[in-house]
């Protein structure tokens, strides 16, 4: 699935400001 690296930054950003924690899970290769 493709995907903006800046996109889910800005995302995560808004959930630990929102919320005040966030998860984030990566694969191996992701964004390759």
């Amino acid at each position: 699935v493709p995907f903006e690296l800046d996109v889910v930054l800005r995302y995560l950003r808004h959930l630990i400001e929102t919320k005040g924690s966030a998860v984030l899970c990566v694969a191996e290769g992701a964004g390759q």
